[in-house]
């Protein structure tokens, strides 16, 4: 396996190689995403987002593959209780912006 530098994430390859093979993005598209990244900087989902070139469930979905987690979606459904909402208090929640799913 790859390690998570130089845009690798557990093996599964780099984000706009993933997207590309999926048809998410074209390959002028993601040149001109890694272009504006060189340039300015930034992280390559956050510019493709910018410049609207990616739908973001897309993205968390291709991200989620890449780290191996679940993703959520806007089209998820999901049922939280109050009792997990409160495992984290809601200045950390918001300032890491995480949200408790469950509790194993």
């Amino acid at each position: 396996m790859r390690s998570a530098s130089r845009g690798y994430l557990l093996g599964y390859g780099k984000l706009g190689d993933i997207l590309l093979k999926r048809g998410l993005v074209k390959q002028e598209q993601l040149d001109q995403a890694l272009k504006h990244q060189r340039v300015k900087g930034g992280l390559l989902g956050d510019i493709l987002l910018e410049m609207n070139l990616v739908d973001e469930d897309d993205l968390v979905k291709v991200l989620a593959k890449q780290l191996d987690i679940s993703a959520i979606t806007s089209d998820s459904k999901v049922n939280i209780s109050i009792e997990t909402l409160a495992l984290i208090p809601e200045t950390l929640a918001t300032q890491y912006k995480v949200l408790p799913l469950g509790k194993n």
